[in-house]
């Protein structure tokens, strides 16, 4: 029987509607073959088409639906939003507005016609259109977002001060992206304390927002004692090598937010050049903000030829943000520019050590040290050998490597830093104690070097060594969720479990680490809060349910909060699996003793062999057997 067209159409709206996308595309391809011209049947296939993301397939059915029926005004909102993707700005506009003659409420079509504008720079035309879309918005947020940016871009930050306050009026939600707008808007009013209300609120509900923070940095900076001595440079237009000079100056001084805010502030007022853009990817990257710093020096290669040094620095970028396929592209063409340069070698080799081929890294340092044998890069390409030997355990030549760093330069505190680590890793705390001061009177602003100081302080149950060398760097946590974790074991250790609590619940957070999950539990425990420590056992369990560890804190905590049958059964099921595990018979009839049931306690330890258990254990059972 012939298919009927009208219901496969039907069949595939319900398909649509469902999401079904696959599905619907067979659908609709066999009502294709019944009526190739049919607007409906190409406009859907289209649509599926863009939802799977193959905006090439979609645009070869919208161009054929518009060919049919040429004022569909979805046909074209799609075809604009895929050449809007596409980057084709000019054909996007063209289509966007002819919807909007078709059907002025076509929210989307204003929205997406006012990101063309953005992209095109035509700031106040993006104004226009999105102002001309506000009555269909229906308190769209993200459409009030979009206006108040443009306000913003455009220099109207009154007019996206007054629109995003009447929206929070009429909205009341706690929206992150809106306060960095309001916080932008007011920045722009030169009202700092209103900016920093807003971004303050912006921390609050999304503390991981970087946009908020670099601007609480800025406000910092431009309200600091420090940049207020230098901000009449600025407003009398002083040169630009004078700017940047203020600014090396600052960061020499270890002082990076207020290096950053100042050549913000020169930024905001005029001083659009390319040394401020590279001296602030300078500064981002010592931050780790490499998103930022990318940033900095793409704004350089597309206003002037991009040297060297400029491509080396984004090569670098590409590899903190594990865009090795990037790195490698524009390595290569490196390398065939300048055949005879060892930086260009040396980036080559730490592409191949971000990629995990060691063989090649090895190569390729090799060859910088061959061809500079006595230069910095040498030490460094000594160091970064004695790195990849290290991680494959082989330690003679690890300690051949960084020897010879050493001796080329003593005075490197990366060097220091991993000749330290070396000594860590292979037994000689001493020595390692040594490297790891060393680095750190080289330069005492390098946060890891204490983190990994006070990893080995602990390790030499010098807990109060760690709390003096962190807290100072406490506020910094965020930046660097490792530090939690020396500090919180050193609260530990010390007794200090309501501050070892805290930072272990602030490391889980940011890390999702088990293991400290398991001394979080455990500081529970230590605090008497039972209930807590087996809420972190049981997620651990859901992970790992044949943990036999978990199983055995569990069974304690349960113990302690008096669920004795509970108990019971946790280590009973341990022991049907090990049955001389020392952990669990000690808990089963130190449990069977507390809960009244000292003779199943008895007749337990009469049956065991007391040398097979530790002389602790020994002592628990005599005193059991005694009562």
């Amino acid at each position: 029987m012939a298919e009927n067209l009208e219901e496969l159409i039907n069949q595939a709206s319900k398909e649509i509607a469902e999401s079904k996308w696959e599905q619907a595309i067979k659908t609709l391809n066999r009502a294709c073959e019944i009526d190739a011209y049919n607007n409906e049947v190409l406009k859907n296939l289209g649509l599926c088409y863009y939802n799977l993301s193959k905006n090439t397939k979609a645009q070869e059915f919208f161009k054929r639906a518009l060919g049919v029926t040429p004022d569909d005004a979805t046909s074209l909102f799609y075809s604009g939003s895929i050449n809007l993707l596409n980057l084709d700005f000019n054909t996007a506009k063209t289509q966007l507005h002819k919807v909007i003659e078709l059907r002025p409420e076509y929210t989307d079509a204003y929205k997406n016609l006012g990101v063309v504008y953005f992209n095109l720079k035509q700031h106040q035309e993006a104004v226009n259109i999105l102002e001309k879309g506000l009555p269909y918005a229906n308190e769209s947020q993200e459409y009030y977002r979009l206006l108040a940016s443009a306000y913003i871009v455009s220099r109207q930050n009154l007019k996206a001060v007054e629109l995003l306050e009447e929206f929070l009026k009429r909205n009341p939600i706690e929206s992150y992206e809106i306060f960095n707008l309001l916080g932008s808007a007011h920045l722009g009013l030169k009202n700092t304390e209103k900016a920093r209300e807003y971004y303050l609120k912006s921390v609050v509900v999304n503390e991981r927002n970087e946009v908020a923070q670099k601007a609480l940095v800025f406000l910092d900076a431009i309200e600091n004692d420090v940049l207020a001595e230098y901000r009449p440079l600025i407003e009398n237009k002083a040169p630009v090598e004078d700017i940047v000079a203020v600014a090396e100056s600052l960061y020499r001084d270890h002082k990076i937010n207020e290096a950053i805010g100042f050549l913000a502030y020169s930024l905001k007022n005029g001083y659009d050049d390319t040394k401020i853009y590279y001296l602030l990817s300078i500064l981002y990257e010592a931050k780790g903000h490499f998103n930022d710093s990318l940033k900095c020096l793409h704004k350089i290669i597309t206003t002037s030829t991009p040297t060297k040094e400029i491509e080396l620095k984004i090569a670098k970028l590409f590899l903190q943000l594990s865009k090795t396929n990037e790195a490698f592209a524009l390595l290569n063409k490196l390398i065939k520019k300048y055949p005879y340069d060892t930086d260009v070698y040396y980036e080559y080799a730490m592409a191949f050590v971000a990629y995990g081929d060691n063989i090649k890294a090895e190569e390729y340092l090799k060859k910088v040290i061959d061809m500079d044998p006595e230069g910095k890069l040498c030490a460094i390409a000594h160091k970064d050998l004695g790195c990849i030997y290290l991680g494959q355990n082989n330690m003679d030549y690890a300690k051949d490597e960084f020897q010879l760093a050493y001796d080329l330069a003593p005075e490197d505190d990366i060097i220091c830093y991993e000749y330290a680590s070396y000594h860590f890793i292979s037994g000689d705390r001493e020595t390692a104690l040594k490297y790891y001061e060393k680095a750190i009177n080289l330069n005492p602003y390098d946060d890891e070097y204490k983190v990994a100081l006070a990893l080995l302080y602990n390790n030499l149950k010098k807990y109060h060594a760690t709390i003096n060398l962190l807290m100072p760097i406490v506020p910094k946590v965020q930046r660097l969720p490792k530090l939690a974790y020396p500090l919180a074991v050193a609260f530990y250790e010390t007794g200090q479990f309501d501050l070892a609590q805290k930072l272990f619940v602030r490391y889980c957070e940011l890390t999702n680490d088990v293991e400290v999950y398991n001394l979080l539990a455990l500081t529970y425990e230590k605090m008497g809060k039972y209930q807590d420590a087996i809420s972190i056992a049981n997620k651990m369990l859901k992970d790992f349910p044949d943990n036999i560890n978990v199983l055995g804190n569990k069974a304690r905590f349960l113990h302690k909060s008096e669920k004795f049958d509970e108990a019971e059964a946790i280590y009973l099921d341990i022991l049907s699996k090990l049955s001389n595990y020392e952990e669990a018979i000690v808990g089963l009839v130190t449990l069977y003793k507390d809960s009244d049931q000292l003779h199943k306690a008895k007749d337990y330890i009469a049956r065991l062999d007391y040398n097979d258990f530790s002389d602790e254990a020994v002592e628990i059972f005599k005193n059991i057997s005694a009562l």
